[in-house]
C-alpha cells in the first residue's frame, strides 16, 4: 500500500511538472518578425520613354508622369508621387512634392538654397562634379541635383535631373554664421554669411523610390 501511494505521488508530481512546463512555454511571447517591408520601395513596374529628349525610365504604379513644359523654351518631364489632393503641374525644383524631374535645358531661375554636400549614392550613371545633395537641418538629404556626365546630344548645357522628397511640416529659417535667426527681409542666402535651414520630416520610402527611378534611367544619343 505504501509502495502504491508513493508511486501515485511520483506520477502526480510528474504530471504537475509537465503541465507547468507546457503552461510556461505556451505563455511565452513570440516577437513579431520585422522584415522591413513597410519601408521597402515599391516595384518600378511602369515605363516611360521620351522620344524628344532621348531617355527612358521606369517608375512605380502609384506615380504619374507629365511632360508639360514650364515655359516655351523650358521643357520638363515630371515623374511624381500621386497623392490625395491636387498636384500642380508642371513641377519645378522649388515645389515641395516627391518627384524625379528631367529639365533638358535647365530652368532659368535661381537654384535651391539649403546646406549641400557631394552625392553619396550611385545614381546608376556617371555624373558631373557639381552634382549635389541638399540637406535638412538634421543632415538628412531631401533633394538632389544631378547632371549626367554624358547626357543626350540634344540636351542643353544647363540640363539636369532633380530628385526631391516631400517634406511634411516644412519650416525654413535664415541664420547667420553664429546660428542666429535673421528676419526674412534681411536674409541674403547668396552671401557666405547667411544660409537657409529646412526642417520637417520626409518619408524614407519616397526617397528610396525616387532614387530607384533615377537608377533606372537610360540615355541615348539623338
Amino acid at each position: 500500500m505504501k509502495h502504491t501511494t508513493r508511486t501515485l505521488i511520483i506520477i502526480a508530481i510528474l504530471i504537475l511538472t509537465l503541465l507547468l512546463s507546457y503552461g510556461l512555454k505556451t505563455s511565452e511571447t513570440v516577437p513579431e518578425k520585422n522584415n522591413g517591408m513597410e519601408n521597402e520601395p515599391a516595384s518600378i513596374s511602369e515605363s516611360y520613354k521620351s522620344q524628344e529628349f532621348n531617355f527612358s525610365l521606369r517608375y512605380p504604379s502609384d506615380w504619374g508622369v507629365s511632360d508639360q513644359a514650364i515655359l516655351a523654351m523650358t521643357p520638363a518631364v515630371n515623374v511624381y508621387k500621386i497623392k490625395t489632393g491636387s498636384t500642380t503641374i508642371p513641377l519645378t525644383h522649388h515645389d515641395n512634392e516627391t518627384n524625379v524631374s528631367v529639365f533638358p535645358n535647365g530652368i532659368p531661375t535661381e537654384g535651391l538654397f539649403a546646406p549641400a554636400r557631394e552625392v553619396d549614392f550611385d545614381p546608376g550613371f556617371a555624373y558631373t562634379a557639381d552634382s549635389m545633395l541638399f540637406l535638412k537641418d538634421d543632415g538628412v538629404p531631401f533633394a538632389a541635383y544631378i547632371r549626367p556626365a554624358n547626357p543626350p546630344d540634344n540636351w542643353g548645357e544647363a540640363g539636369f535631373i532633380w530628385v526631391r522628397a516631400r517634406i511634411s511640416n516644412l519650416e525654413t529659417k535664415c541664420v547667420d554664421e553664429s546660428g542666429e535667426t535673421i528676419p526674412e527681409e534681411r536674409c541674403d542666402p547668396l552671401t557666405d554669411d547667411h544660409q537657409i535651414l529646412w526642417s520637417g520630416t520626409i518619408d524614407e520610402r519616397d526617397w528610396e523610390e525616387a532614387k530607384k527611378i533615377l537608377r533606372s534611367m537610360e540615355f541615348a544619343n539623338s
